[in-house]
């Protein structure tokens, strides 16, 4: 495959994935039958291997080709967004564990339908957070994607994807997934140090360091929007408000956000504060591009790891940046020669309290 771009991220759908695959003229009719036919969209993926070992796997959503040139141009998304082709089913939970609530989710997803069209899946990881939930689920009424990005995005929520490894038990290699739930999240603080030294120092294996900032993420008040509960004719709202903008000479500013799935009002007042916690900074989440095959590498990188930045001031970052992040997702962008480099997602070291 050429122009291969691919991405990796904890929750919200996993990753994009873009390529394309050049047909070779040397291939008779039935054999460039036989090898579209691998490239069905919403029928194969594409697993990227680094060193032997897949960092990850990508459903071909889509695809084109012209009379123009030999090239497929393949799109997709990582594993994960499997699951935002699968509606939810019909079922109420009463303060159950919301990893219970998640592997019942993912298990539906997975499943198939009638038995038929099931994705082999093993599950893993933390079984028991503590924490419970009310839940009531309509069938059909969203994506199991959508429910599950929900739940896990709550007070106390947790972090989850899916892993693959190769097994090599058998003549043939097969692809074995498995979905991994994290509480109250996923990685851990390997030592990794990622570096950049200043314009004519030596050192560092970054290429770029960005950060942008976005005032559409700022609010004084919020306001948190929830589901009808059954009896009532209007969905329950909350509001949250706070002078810590206005005080620093910011004008009025306001946001809010809607949880149709969430019909108790002492979980949507927490969705309010917690919104209005996250409404104070402008900052969206850094990010870096590195050498792919340098020091670290890709493969250091594991999704919700702590690292250590140590970024060099330059003068549209006087104070440099240095202290530790979270790896939230990366791009890769593998080439056949040349320089491979990574682009990182970064975030805070703990998950953000994004309600309840």
């Amino acid at each position: 495959m050429v122009d291969v771009t691919a991405e990796r991220a904890l929750g919200g759908g996993g990753g994009q994935f873009s390529g394309s695959v050049v047909l070779p003229r040397t291939l008779d009719t039935a054999g460039l039958i036989d090898l579209l036919d691998l490239l069905s969209p919403g029928r194969a993926s594409i697993v990227i291997e680094r060193d032997g070992l897949p960092v990850g796997e990508w459903v071909i959503w889509k695809r084109a080709r012209t009379s123009l040139n030999d090239k497929v141009v393949i799109t997709g998304a990582s594993i994960e967004t499997y699951m935002a082709r699968r509606l939810i089913n019909a079922v109420t939970y009463s303060q159950v564990e919301q990893l219970t609530i998640a592997r019942n989710m993912i298990t539906w997803a997975f499943s198939g339908i009638g038995g038929k069209g099931a994705v082999p899946l093993e599950l893993s990881g933390s079984t028991d957070s503590g924490q419970k939930r009310d839940r009531t689920y309509v069938a059909g009424e969203a994506s199991v994607l959508e429910r599950l990005e929900e739940l896990a995005n709550v007070l106390n929520g947790f972090d989850y994807q899916i892993d693959v490894r190769w097994d090599t038990s058998k003549q043939t290699r097969t692809l074995i997934r498995t979905a991994v739930l994290s509480y109250p999240q996923a990685g851990q603080n390997r030592g990794v140090v990622i570096s950049q030294a200043a314009p004519g120092a030596r050192g560092g294996n970054v290429l770029e360091f960005a950060q942008e900032e976005d005032s559409e993420l700022l609010a004084s008040k919020v306001w948190a929007i929830g589901g009808t509960p059954d009896g009532q004719d209007k969905a329950i709202v909350a509001t949250a408000t706070s002078s810590q903008l206005p005080n620093l000479g910011y004008p009025a500013l306001e946001r809010s956000r809607s949880w149709s799935s969430v019909t108790v009002q002492a979980t949507i007042n927490s969705k309010a504060r917690s919104l209005l916690a996250s409404s104070q900074s402008a900052s969206v989440a850094p990010t870096l591009s590195m050498l792919a095959d340098g020091d670290p590498s890709v493969a250091d990188l594991g999704l919700g790891d702590i690292v250590t930045l140590q970024i060099d001031a330059v003068p549209s970052l006087p104070t440099g940046f240095w202290g530790q992040a979270r790896v939230l997702g990366w791009t890769y962008h593998p080439v056949d020669q040349g320089v491979e480099t990574v682009d990182v997602t970064l975030g805070p070291t703990t998950i953000e309290d994004p309600g309840d």
